[in-house]
């Protein structure tokens, strides 16, 4: 299960899908699949390659426009124990093709 899978378990703020880069090739045409894994969030920003988990949760934080809210450090941020969603309510969507 991949960690942005694991993500949206946890969190009513996430969702999560897995593509197969190589079955859907109009998306991956789409998202500009290259290399896997290809993390999408919110068709606003991307990254490629397998992070550590603290440089994972991050990007996908900072990209989805997740705010630290200033209590705890960088650390405890990155373990999701202190981030809150963007004011719009919206839900952040992960999407890792082929991983």
């Amino acid at each position: 299960m991949s960690l942005a899978n694991r993500m949206a378990l946890v969190s009513p703020h996430v969702a999560a899908q897995t593509i197969e880069a190589n079955e859907f090739p109009e998306l991956s045409r789409r998202y500009g699949v290259q290399g896997v894994p290809r993390t999408v969030v919110n068709d606003r920003g991307a990254f490629v390659g397998a992070l550590p988990e603290p440089q994972f949760v991050l990007a996908v934080l900072q990209l989805a426009g997740v705010e630290e809210d200033g209590s705890g450090d960088d650390a405890e941020w990155a373990r999701c124990s202190t981030w809150r969603a963007p004011s719009s309510g919206t839900r952040s969507r992960a999407m890792a093709p082929g991983s």
